[in-house]
């Protein structure tokens, strides 16, 4: 919970800046930590200049619901950066609470944030790559696609 794949707390990337964290699931009496369900984001009103949403997508049980959610809570001018798996192991934790219902291609992922606006979007290539006749790997615009980041942005209503 809010580090990257390197073990880097997010926050570090943010110093001069309000920083928080939210999971339902872990306990953290921390003045920074919101315990809530992502599916009832709004509650929290429209305040965040940027929302970082860092491989949980996979994981919640109405990505509709939850991109609704999200856009609701960021500023006008705000930020939505994102990154999720596509071609990834199944990853689950039971006994954390939660579980891995979806993989999003980039199509679903500017319909999911249709309402804001693209920035970039970008595939995160797999070092697998598809066979082309069994005699040779097709070049690099054939590999798999491991997953996908994107940046978008809230303008103004």
């Amino acid at each position: 919970m809010g580090h990257d794949k390197e073990g880097t707390l997010y926050k570090d990337y943010f110093k001069n800046f309000d920083y928080y964290t939210l999971d339902k699931n872990i306990p953290d009496d921390s003045l920074t930590h919101i315990k809530m369900d992502i599916h009832e984001l709004g509650k929290l009103g429209n305040k965040y200049d940027l929302v970082l949403l860092m491989s949980v997508l996979e994981h919640v049980e109405n990505p509709f619901k939850v991109s609704e959610e999200i856009i609701n809570i960021m500023n006008n001018n705000g930020y939505l950066y994102l990154a999720v798996p596509f071609f990834y192991p199944i990853h689950k934790s039971l006994n954390l609470g939660f579980s891995d219902y979806w993989r999003f291609t980039d199509d679903a992922i500017k319909i999911l944030f249709k309402d804001l606006n693209l920035i970039w979007l970008e595939e995160i290539p797999s070092v697998i790559k598809a066979i082309d006749d069994r005699m040779t790997y097709w070049d690099n615009s054939h590999t798999i696609v491991s997953g996908y980041c994107a940046l978008f942005k809230k303008n103004k209503n």
